[in-house]
């Protein structure tokens, strides 16, 4: 397969991966967005509808009538016992009804799967009129959910499609693009194959992309592949120059041994001393070509710490012995370096050696610390070099005055080998020269300890940023996953409390803040009609975790650690206050709560003239206390401190929509029985709904419903 196919298949393949992924990213997030979205939606309208069929909102309402006009078109309602019994149902498809049956006590929404449809069920614990927990249950197929993610798959296959055929187009034309230098490439190499030429490529001098930069470094390359041939051929020629001056001299001097060595001892000795000294001369001219050749001194070998000093004490020793005259060594400290021994230590024979052959006068060498480099200094006072001759010192086989470079046995190798250990130890090494003055060769060597220290604190550092992006990226994710487990603000008291009156009325006898299952939840005491009831609330949702119904009708707990007290009835209640009154009454309102430690009725009779509020005991029926006010002199102190208070007509409008759903269709502020009130007929399907508002307070007084 051709490169091109292979970038076209390669980017192709990319980029499908990629579209895959984030299309799937994108279609489960909106999912799992639009199915939340869902689940609330439908919790909140089951919330909506057991608010409205609460016994004390119902008004002259059938239950049934008014489930049956909040049922969806594509769903059902029921009402569900304690034995998971639905005894009132709602839907106008009868085959909904196979949907299983769940009883809950607590406040929940799930999906679920019916006849290959996706239904969103939730469930809300209400107290019946008799008293009883039971659960309503709201059911509705998910369309808006199921047309929305079709759009959505419908939208991404088109959005891939749209991206990935012009994609392949791009990556064949792009794949010409970068293939057409190559190619212009392969053929200049082609022709340097076949000529035997080094022939550049045309590069473009304004363009700075990776392609001409690739041509760039191709051309670079040839003219360093030209130069080295260059240098081999004279490498060829310089070595065949040198070894043939050995060679004729062994030659020769093996030719007079032949024809005069048995007459003549003196010449014996003569040529085997000559011989010796030319193979030994050629020896080492043949190991340091030999060493240049296959880079021997290219990389070093073996890596040790030791003090330079002693090593150049110890070799200048030898060569004081060797040539007879004085080096002087010039070191204050005991300087380590971590390098390759041997090689250092012919790199020092090499510029002493040189020194000395050079110069008829003592040598000097001195060692400096520069801080992170170790400097050496090598002085001699000798013939000095020619500044026009200083650049090619250390070039193979460059030799000054080659007469005097034979007779010293100077081959022109000893600095090429010099620069090749400097460089394979990461140093430097200069020349300084005058002639007739002297020369100084300047080494410069990296310390070992401090090369070593800054590799250790470079990896430290890295490790350190490594730890630290970590550090981090876990803060980040820790902040994502607080943030995500808290969400809101939880409930307080306050709130909690308007909270369970709101959704089931009644009395609040107490709140406390409990923990169940680990998980820190509010547990309320709600005091009803039908007896006292408990309701576990999670402060962070608001959710209803558990209603249950602890004491039946008549007993109810004033300290349940304490003692259990029984309480008169609602219809007892109310036989009293005929008793007291007679029948002469229009409305009775009576709300059970506690007084000085004690369980009371708090009742409210009003008359033709006058308003009555009645404190009666509730364990034994006895009137506590009767206040009378004239109906006159309470609307002449509501109209002048209270009309100014009246809740506006949207606010009533509010109100009302949070007890019914439905479409307003008039609204009318009246006045019954010396009370303000608003009056406000809400639509609910087939059926009409009265919503009855205090026009001060908003609180609902009650609802009634007609078809």
């Amino acid at each position: 397969m051709s490169i091109a196919r292979r970038i076209t298949l390669f980017s192709s393949l990319w980029l499908l991966v990629l579209l895959i992924v984030v299309n799937s990213g994108i279609y489960l997030l909106f999912g799992q967005m639009t199915a939340r979205a869902e689940l609330e939606r439908v919790g909140l309208q089951t919330q909506t509808i057991a608010e409205t069929i609460r016994p004390d909102r119902l008004g002259v309402g059938n239950p049934g009538d008014i489930l049956r006009a909040y049922t969806p078109s594509n769903g059902i309602i029921r009402v569900i016992n304690e034995d998971s019994q639905p005894f009132i149902e709602a839907t106008k498809y009868p085959e909904l009804r196979e949907i299983p049956v769940t009883y809950s006590s607590k406040q929940e929404t799930e999906q679920i799967r019916f006849a290959d449809d996706r239904y969103v069920i939730s469930r809300f614990p209400i107290i019946w009129s008799d008293g009883s927990v039971v659960t309503l249950e709201y059911s509705e197929q998910m369309v808006t959910y199921d047309s929305t993610m079709a759009t959505l798959r419908l939208v991404l296959f088109i959005a891939s499609i749209s991206l990935l055929l012009p994609a392949i187009f791009a990556g064949r034309a792009l794949s010409r693009i970068i293939l057409l230098p190559i190619k212009t490439l392969t053929k200049t190499m082609e022709n340097i194959r076949q000529d035997g030429t080094f022939e550049r490529i045309q590069v473009p001098e304004q363009s700075k992309d990776e392609l001409d930069q690739m041509g760039q470094t191709f051309n670079r390359m040839i003219e360093l592949l030209e130069e080295n041939y260059k240098k081999q051929q004279q490498f060829v020629s310089d070595a065949s120059h040198e070894l043939r001056t050995p060679l004729t001299v062994i030659e020769s001097y093996t030719s007079l041994l032949k024809r005069w060595g048995k007459a003549k001892p003196e010449l014996l000795e003569e040529a085997v001393e000559a011989i010796y000294e030319e193979s030994g001369r050629m020896k080492g001219l043949t190991e340091q070509m030999l060493a240049l050749a296959i880079g021997r001194n290219d990389q070093p070998t073996k890596l040790s710490e030791f003090e330079l000093g002693k090593l150049v004490h110890d070799i200048a020793k030898r060569l004081e012995q060797t040539f007879n005259r004085k080096i002087h060594v010039n070191v204050n400290e005991h300087y380590f370096i971590s390098a390759d021994e041997a090689q250092i230590k012919q790199l020092i024979f090499i510029l002493l050696e040189n020194g000395l052959k050079y110069s008829d006068d003592s040598l000097s060498v001195d060692i400096v610390d520069e801080d992170r480099e170790i400097r050496l200094d090598v002085r001699d006072k000798g013939i000095g070099i020619p500044e026009n001759d200083l650049p090619y010192v250390f070039e193979r086989f460059f030799r000054v005055d080659k007469a005097r470079s034979r007779q010293t046995g100077g081959s022109g190798l000893g600095l090429a080998i010099a620069k090749s250990i400097i460089q394979a130890h990461s140093g430097e090494i200069t020349v300084r020269s005058l002639e007739n003055i002297g020369t100084t060769f300047t080494v410069i060597l990296p310390k070992g300890n401090k090369s070593a220290k800054g590799r250790i604190m470079l990896e430290s550092k890295r490790k350190w940023a490594f730890v630290s992006i970590a550090v981090v990226v876990l803060l980040i994710v820790v902040l994502i996953l607080s943030f995500t487990r808290t969400g809101a603000e939880p409930l307080d008291e306050i709130e909690i409390r308007d909270l369970i009156e709101g959704q089931f009325g009644g009395s609040i006898q107490s709140i406390a803040q409990t923990n169940v299952n680990g998980k820190t939840v509010y547990e309320v005491e709600l005091l009803e009609a039908a007896g006292l009831y408990q309701v576990i609330v999670d402060p962070t949702t608001g959710e209803i975790l558990s209603l249950e119904h602890v004491l039946e009708r008549g007993e109810v707990s004033v300290k349940p650690e304490e003692s259990v007290v029984n309480t008169i009835s609602v219809d007892e209640v109310e036989e009293k206050i005929e008793d007291s009154f007679g029948k002469n009454y229009s409305d009775l309102h009576i709300n059970l709560g506690e007084k000085a430690g004690k369980l009371i009725y708090e009742i409210t009779v009003s008359q033709e003239n006058s308003y009555s509020d009645v404190e009666m005991d509730a364990q034994t029926g006895e009137i506590l206390l009767i206040t009378s006010r004239d109906k006159k002199e309470r609307e002449s102190e509501t109209d002048s401190s209270q009309r100014a208070e009246v809740i506006g007509e949207q606010e009533a409008v509010r109100i009302a929509l949070t007890h019914v759903a439905g479409t307003v269709d008039d609204v009318e502020l009246d006045e019954e029985d010396g009370r303000l009130i608003y009056e406000i007929e809400i639509e609910v399907g087939d059926l009409e709904a009265e919503v009855y508002l205090d026009a001060f307070t908003g609180e609902l007084i009650t609802i009634k419903w007609e078809d």
